[in-house]
């Protein structure tokens, strides 16, 4: 496997600035900013001169919700076209690609498997390949470290909400997790393009507002498989969940034990999403020590606290997000987390092998 190399980082506008004089389609969206909080399309529009736009989900300005089919159109600010990944097609055709110079892909991850940015990505990977076209990542660390959690996929399950074998929560920024698809599947590498830190949060979609929520929803995304409320319709959606048949108190009392974690039991409405306008009751999380919690741990002790209520559902989307091991395992008699973890841990063992180059 071929090994990464090292550049120095630097500011976004720089960055484009080098790429003036080509032709470039850039994959992207407003979550990735500059030092002064620019969104990327602008920076492309003042930057490059020619210049055509993929979108993933939410537009390339993040106005779109969750799943929302997104149109082809024309950037709203430059009028230059966007062509959507998310609803006319989920990969680009090869001729849309050709004429380019350069594939460039830049957008803020949330250190989550089921994050569709990666589906993308690695679908542009492919074609880009296919047409010879090279491909850069403006790159930042994940923002949620190094850690990670959870169980690998077969290719048999791949889809648009787990698009390669990483595990729930992958520890890798946008471009390691390039190098890692195209080295094991034989395609160019791309160029990495690593960028400074962002002066703050910028929430990377529209439900994850906060750091603490998108680290919630890197195993709390599970729950968008069953009928739990995820906190969707709430100000707070990944800390806060429940349903109307939940005993939120006896749920606080189970994850007591958990690290770096309280749990609060509460009532909530949720105002959009699951439960609408329904009074559920649930918890919220407390994230006290983001090093120890783990938040894969905690989706799975609330789902299986959920799978003794008769008016627990699982839906056909939870082993999409979670793979058929999850599955079968909350399908079982009385799911114990530990039975789980113990299954994940030989491949997250081997996922740590794959990704040695990136650690060293």
């Amino acid at each position: 496997m071929r090994q990464p190399a090292e550049r120095r980082s630097q500011g976004a506008g720089a960055a484009l600035a080098e790429l003036a004089d080509l032709k470039v389609i850039l994959l992207g969206n407003a979550t990735l900013v500059d030092g002064d909080l620019r969104a990327l399309p602008d920076l492309a529009n003042q930057f490059l001169k020619e210049l055509r736009y993929l979108a993933p989900e939410h537009g390339l300005w993040g106005e779109y919700g969750p799943g929302e089919h997104v149109p082809d159109g024309l950037d709203l600010r430059s009028g230059r076209p966007v062509l959507s990944l998310h609803g006319p097609r989920y990969a680009p055709e090869p001729q849309q690609l050709r004429g380019a110079d350069l594939l460039l892909i830049g957008f803020s991850d949330a250190g989550a498997r089921a994050y569709t940015y990666l589906s993308s990505m690695l679908a542009c990977l492919k074609v880009a390949a296919e047409v010879g076209l090279p491909v850069g990542i403006l790159d930042r660390p994940s923002p949620l470290g190094r850690a990670f959690e959870g169980g690998g996929l077969p290719e048999e399950e791949w889809n648009i909400v787990a698009p390669y074998d990483l595990p729930l929560r992958h520890g890798l920024s946008p471009w390691e997790i390039a190098w890692l698809y195209a080295s094991e599947r034989g395609l160019p590498v791309p160029a990495r393009v690593p960028l400074g830190e962002p002066p703050c949060w910028v929430a990377p979609s529209p439900n994850l507002p906060t750091k603490e929520a998108a680290l919630a929803f890197t195993g709390n995304v599970l729950l968008e498989g069953t009928n739990l409320s995820e906190g969707r319709g709430t100000t707070r959606p990944f800390t806060v969940l429940g349903a109307p048949w939940l005993d939120g108190w006896r749920l606080a009392e189970e994850l007591a034990g958990e690290d770096g974690l309280q749990a609060r039991p509460l009532y909530f409405f949720p105002r959009f999403s699951k439960h609408q306008s329904q009074r559920c009751c649930g918890i919220e999380l407390h994230i006290t020590d983001p090093e120890r919690y783990r938040p894969v741990r905690v989706a799975l002790n609330i789902l299986a606290h959920a799978r003794r209520y008769p008016d627990f559902e699982v839906k056909p989307g939870l082993r999409r997000l979670g793979g058929s091991q999850l599955s079968a395992w909350l399908e079982g008699e009385r799911p114990e987390p530990a039975s789980l973890l113990e299954t994940w841990a030989p491949q997250e063992e081997r996922y740590r092998r794959r990704i040695q180059p990136l650690l060293s």
